[in-house]
């Protein structure tokens, strides 16, 4: 095992992985359709998570595996494919095929039902009787 020492050994690992998942619902013209799936940044998950918050009062979960997917399907060379904006009409396609991609993506970057469903819990507690808002 090497001892990492200085940030410069850090900054110059490239620590992405990239994964082929095989989309059979996107097949066109008897060509089988895959897309590239990446882990995301710290910064990305963060950012997502965060997206999930919503109001404040209740979690965003609106279009949440399409919102999921548009963050880790990647070309060739690493680059997103979507942006956030595609997320709605991404949406609008084959339930199965997005599943098949969150689920991957979902391992890849160690995401588990249990990480979602911590983010969301709290928005299921009833609050307190005592406190208040100004």
């Amino acid at each position: 095992m090497a001892l990492i020492t200085n940030k410069a050994d850090i900054w110059d690992v490239d620590d992405y992985v990239t994964e082929e998942v095989r989309v059979p619902e996107w097949d066109r013209n008897g060509n089988e359709a895959s897309v590239l799936v990446r882990t995301l940044s710290g910064a990305q998950r963060d950012k997502f998570e965060s997206s999930i918050a919503g109001d404040g009062n209740k979690p965003n979960l609106k279009n949440f595996r399409a919102r999921y997917v548009v963050q880790v399907v990647v070309d060739e060379s690493g680059n997103r494919v979507f942006t956030d904006n595609d997320a709605e009409r991404l949406g609008n396609k084959s339930a199965k095929a997005i599943d098949r991609i969150y689920t991957a993506a979902q391992k890849l970057n160690k995401m588990s039902a249990d990480d979602v469903k911590e983010l969301v819990e709290d928005f299921d507690e009833t609050p307190d009787e005592s406190s208040t808002t100004a």
